[in-house]
Parts: C-alpha cells; sequence; structure tokens
C-alpha cells in the first residue's frame, strides 16, 4: 500500500493496487510525482487534495491474480495464490522485488487496512465508474481531461471460483464489503 504525491498541479493519491493507479500515475500525470511512500502519507502532503479509487473486492483479487499469471510470470495455482494472499505473517505494506508472497499480499490486501489512510481522503472514486471520477478528480484538481488512458490492463480471462475459495475471500473481504459499501456476491 502506497502514496505519492502528484505534481502539477499537486494532490495526494492513496495507491490501492489494480484500481487504475498506472492508467492515474503515469497516463494522467505522465511520471510527474513523488513516491511510493509506504503506509499513510507524510505529514507534509496534509492540505493538499487527496484521493483513492476502491474495487469490487474479489474482482481486485482476480484482477491482481491475472497481473501475476499474465504480466508477472506466477506459475502457482489459483489455491496458493489464494494461500499467499491470506498469508497474515507477511507484510503487505511494502513490496519488495523478488519476495513473490510479499507482492502478492501487497496487491491483496484488504482496501480498509489501516496502512491506506482512507479516512485521509478527500474523496474515494471507484474502479467500476472509473471515468466519471476521474473526471470529478480532474474538476477538483483544476485539470481539462481530454482522453484517459488504460494502462497494465489484464485479458479478462474467466475464473471460476470453487465455493471454498469463494468463501475464503469473502471471510477475508467482509470488512472491506462492508465499509466500502459494495454488495455481496
Amino acid at each position: 500500500m502506497s502514496c505519492f504525491l502528484l505534481k502539477q498541479p499537486d494532490c495526494v493519491f492513496l495507491h490501492i493496487p489494480k484500481t487504475g493507479g498506472s492508467s492515474i500515475r503515469q497516463g494522467l500525470w505522465r511520471g510527474r510525482w513523488t513516491g511510493p511512500v509506504f503506509g499513510p502519507p507524510p505529514d507534509e502532503w496534509r492540505g493538499l487534495y487527496c484521493f483513492a479509487f476502491v474495487r469490487e473486492p474479489i474482482d481486485r483479487f482476480l484482477s491482481a491474480y491475472r497481473d501475476f499469471v499474465q504480466l508477472r510470470g506466477y506459475s502457482g495455482t489459483l489455491d496458493q495464490f489464494i494461500d499467499a494472499a491470506l498469508d497474515e505473517t507477511v507484510d503487505h505494506v511494502i513490496s519488495r522485488p523478488g519476495d513473490e508472497r510479499a507482492g502478492i499480499r501487497h496487491h491483496t490486501a484488504p482496501q480498509t487496512d489501516p496502512s491506506l489512510a482512507l479516512d485521509r481522503a478527500d474523496y474515494i472514486g471507484r474502479f467500476e465508474t472509473f471515468s466519471a471520477d476521474v473526471s470529478e478528480i480532474m474538476k477538483a484538481v483544476g485539470i481539462k481531461l481530454a482522453l484517459l488512458p488504460r494502462l497494465r490492463a489484464t485479458t479478462p480471462t474467466p475464473i471460476v471460483l470453487t465455493s471454498s475459495q469463494r468463501d475464503r475471500l469473502l471471510t477475508y473481504y467482509a470488512q472491506a464489503y462492508r465499509d466500502l459499501d459494495y454488495p455481496l456476491p
């Protein structure tokens, strides 16, 4: 879980993996940022407009799995990926290069984790309404949006969860479903 100081115009992006962050940082701000800072934003960033995006928890989890398989060379099973995601003995705040389990945890940790500091966000958009919510953010920071790029998207291959896999994920993400007001699937 990380945050970025986006520049020109300056604002804070609380980045939750698999919610459109690459499109925001690389597409909209075109590399004009400082970070990542892992954990909550530094105090010196207080007072700047702050935003985040969230995503339906199981859809986000499956997107992370696709990302690891399609873009990062993950060769384990879906059950092994779930085991790694739910292994709370592995730090999830910092994604360390070469530590696959930490990377999996970083990309799949609950969006309501306190390290994300969502309570500091002025605006929380939804991946499901990404274009409309990005437009609201652009208005708030004074940018005229011409084209919204979509970067690092994975091929939406169908993944069918077993009832056991689904139950494990619903239990793990129960607070995210509640706090982010997503209906249970």
